[in-house]
């Protein structure tokens, strides 16, 4: 089970050209449509008990404070283009492990297992958040992303975002503070494509790679098959973060 999410369109929600970092990532992706390259996010244990409806206002009240949580992407003649919603509604849903089994373990393997799976659609909703619960005082949060809406520095702001929120909304405090625009972004994207400074750099990368290196990351061969892995390797890193989310 995800979080299911409504994105309440309206009339002016204006469409923009994607950012020059977001165009080799959603011509890469349209290329492979099935396969997760561009996933991204994290798993946080958090051990304590939760009240589920106050962590889902706060997923919500920190998607509706930061517009990249909101784009919605589309095809338009022929190239990707993005708008953002100006309100979506969030709906948490939470996956049961029992505690007589290897809660753990299992709830370890299904996070693999969900972290893994591609985004059905490029123009549906490229991010989601589920809440594995192992117990009354153990629970697993997947934030799961595609990197056309955030990167890695983003994962970990808005896991801490929604963290302050949540504590805020425990202690009766309703305010959220907006978060930065992406669209002040885009803007900025804009105005250096047009600059000199862009003249510059792309003048300097031209003359330095007037041949092109070779590929930096090869693709590995199955030892058994001898055929190319679509999937390269990979590993995840385990950390420890202060504190914990609890109720009153």
């Amino acid at each position: 089970m995800d979080s299911s999410t409504d994105m309440l369109p309206t009339q002016d929600s204006a469409s923009h050209e994607l950012a020059s970092v977001q165009q080799g990532i959603w011509l890469d992706q349209i290329a492979h449509p099935d396969l997760p390259y561009y996933n991204i996010g994290m798993s946080l244990e958090i051990r304590g008990e939760i009240n589920i409806g106050l962590f889902e206002k706060a997923i919500e009240q920190v998607a509706n404070h930061h517009d990249a949580l909101r784009l919605s992407f589309s095809h338009e003649g022929g190239i990707g283009r993005q708008r953002v919603m100006p309100h979506i509604k969030v709906k948490l849903e939470v996956v049961e492990f029992s505690e007589a089994d290897d809660d753990a373990g299992r709830a370890m393997d299904y996070l693999r297992a969900a972290f893994r799976q591609p985004f059905e659609s490029l123009t549906g909703q490229l991010w989601e958040a589920r809440l594995v619960r192992c117990g009354p005082d153990r629970h697993y949060w997947l934030n799961r992303y595609h990197h056309l809406v955030t990167d890695g520095i983003g994962v970990a702001l808005i896991g801490h975002a929604v963290g302050a929120v949540y504590n805020a909304l425990l202690a009766g405090n309703d305010e959220v503070a907006p978060g930065q625009s992406y669209l002040a972004f885009l803007d900025d994207d804009r105005a250096y494509l047009q600059s000199s400074r862009y003249e510059r750099d792309r003048q300097f990368w031209q003359d330095t790679y007037t041949q092109l290196p070779p590929s930096l990351l090869q693709r590995r061969a199955d030892f058994k098959t001898g055929q190319a892995n679509e999937l390269a390797p990979s590993a995840q890193v385990q950390a420890m973060l202060p504190g914990r989310c609890t109720t009153p």
